[in-house]
């Protein structure tokens, strides 16, 4: 099962429109279809012509919901965001994040929001595959570890070398381990995150 929004953010006078967000998700639809098998496909966009809803907050969450709801062991799933993020810090000093859904004058969709509708839920069993190409993402997700690290211009990941130190772990995770990858600063090598299961 896979769940794949595209905003673009058209009329938008805040910022410029993401012109290839509908046309990338688009395309890892058909990839997931075609070369990975997935057969339970949503896309939220935009362009209703194309998508099965709107990238909406309410939407976004409809479809995080969607996409864990009867989730068995065994199962794989795939969130993929492509459209804006904002991070700002809270009263702690801490980092906090969220994606910018369509609507995002009225609210956008934040880390503790994502891990109470997509992470939490997952039962063990279950790999979680999150791609998320937006700036600043980060860990939008508040996963208990986080592997970060810049990739060298001519290398892929076989070329990470030394693994940082992880993170605190979080608790509440009882997923056996999900994959997410991030862009950052504007560079699709900046970050990539890895949680094993404890």
């Amino acid at each position: 099962r896979a769940l794949l929004v595209g905003v673009v953010y058209k009329g938008d006078t805040a910022g410029p429109e993401l012109r290839g967000a509908i046309g990338d998700a688009l395309s890892l639809r058909e990839y997931l279809r075609n070369h990975q098998g997935f057969t339970e496909l949503r896309l939220l966009t935009e362009d209703p012509a194309l998508a099965q809803g709107a990238p909406t907050r309410e939407g976004i969450l409809a479809g995080l919901r969607w996409l864990v709801r009867g989730a068995e062991p065994g199962d794989s799933l795939f969130f993929y965001f492509s459209g804006r993020a904002i991070e700002w810090r809270d009263h702690t000093g801490g980092t906090r994040r969220a994606l910018s859904p369509q609507d995002f004058s009225t609210g956008v969709v934040g880390d503790h929001e994502i891990f109470q509708e997509l992470i939490l839920p997952l039962p063990g069993g279950v790999v979680l595959t999150v791609l998320c190409d937006c700036h600043p993402s980060g860990s939008v997700l508040e996963l208990p570890y986080t592997f970060a690290q810049p990739l060298p211009e001519d290398s892929f990941p076989s070329a990470y070398g030394p693994t940082p130190a992880l993170s605190a772990r979080n608790p509440l995770f009882r997923g056996e381990w999900v994959l997410g990858a991030a862009s950052t600063q504007g560079s699709p090598r900046a970050a990539s995150l890895l949680l094993p299961r404890w």
